[in-house]
């Protein structure tokens, strides 16, 4: 695998890994930090380590570049598909909240 592969893989999981935190960040600001975030997000955290550990031991112990370019592009699928749905549900939720927010504040105003 060519430098630049290498490179791409540590770039992909160094924007993985900045989107998680965002996202941690953002549900801290907004007091929406559960318990069910923390648990996913440690776990998705953790498995974007596991697959930097991986690239890191392919560099250093020349294993065979094509197959941890494969496991890379499973397990790093995998764990942004999760990161995608993780996202999505936030989202709905959020724009639930808002909607329940505005209906009720529309109710108040007909009393």
């Amino acid at each position: 695998m060519g430098d630049f592969e290498k490179t791409d893989l540590r770039s992909r999981l160094n924007e993985l890994s900045d989107r998680l935190s965002a996202r941690e960040a953002e549900l801290r600001k907004y007091g929406e930090f559960s318990e069910e975030h923390r648990l996913l997000l440690t776990e998705m955290q953790r498995r974007s380590d596991a697959l930097r550990r991986r690239v890191e031991e392919a560099e250093s112990g020349g294993s065979a570049w094509q197959l941890i370019r494969t496991e890379f592009a499973r397990d790093f699928g995998s764990l942004y598909d999760d990161l995608l749905q993780l996202e999505d549900r936030l989202d709905s939720e959020a724009v639930k909240k808002r909607q329940d927010s505005s209906d009720a504040a529309q109710s108040e105003e007909q009393k």
